[in-house]
Formats: structure tokens, sequence, C-alpha cells
């Protein structure tokens, strides 16, 4: 299960990835916020197929490319044109891909309440 967490890791190894190997390495040096850690295996994003265990850092697909299209735009347009990003999903980079740069922190759920109903979210973004 993923655990819901805020914090900032970087890229240090060229990440196990169902991309070509030219594409990947430009992930190395980029700075990636975290949206959860998680020890299960995972699917690669292309085939499908489970491929991966061990502890993960999830990062948006969406934040990500958006930060690797800054650097990199040739490696991001390679992904948009492969499909990405996916609505609501995450790339997950393993443990021995990153550093952790900024602190790892549990989010916390919020409460929120809407003349008499009751909503519970995860996260600072749900507050507003």
């Amino acid at each position: 299960m993923n655990k819901p967490v805020t914090g900032l890791i970087k890229v240090v190894t060229i990440p196990d990835s169902e991309a070509p190997t030219e594409i990947s390495k430009h992930w190395i040096g980029e700075e990636l916020p975290v949206n959860a850690i998680h020890n299960n295996s995972v699917r690669g994003v292309i085939s499908n197929k489970k491929s991966r265990s061990g502890i993960m850092y999830n990062v948006s697909q969406t934040i990500a490319l958006e930060i690797l299209s800054r650097n990199h735009p040739d490696a991001a347009q390679w992904w948009y044109e492969h499909g990405f990003p996916q609505a609501g999903k995450n790339f997950a980079f393993r443990q021995e891909e990153v550093v952790v740069i900024g602190k790892i922190e549990d989010v916390q759920p919020v409460t929120k309440m809407y003349l008499g109903l009751l909503e519970v979210g995860v996260g600072a973004h749900d507050a507003n």
C-alpha cells in the first residue's frame, strides 16, 4: 500500500525503466517531489507487466515530465509521444536510484466540513 508523503528526491543513477536508456539517462540530476512511498512490486509504465519490487518513491507523471522538459525537452517529448503523462498516474523510482534531498514527511489527513457534510482527504492540496 502507498504511504502518502511529501518530500524531494534527486535521481542519481539511470532508472530501471522501459524507456530506452538514451531517454532514461536524462532523469539523472532531476529533483522530483515525492507523493508516496511503497514497498511492493510495480508494473512497467509501458508494458504493464510486474517488473520491480523494493522501496519505491512515487512521483506524479505530470509533474515529473514538466520538470524533465525544462532541462531535457527531447527526453520529455519521447514520453509525450508514448502517451504520457497518464492522468493520476505516477513514475516509481527505486530507493537505489535516488537520494532524498528534502525531508520526507507523512501527509496528515485533512478534514473539511461542507454544510453538514464531512469530507476526508489527504494532503494540503485537499485543504483548498
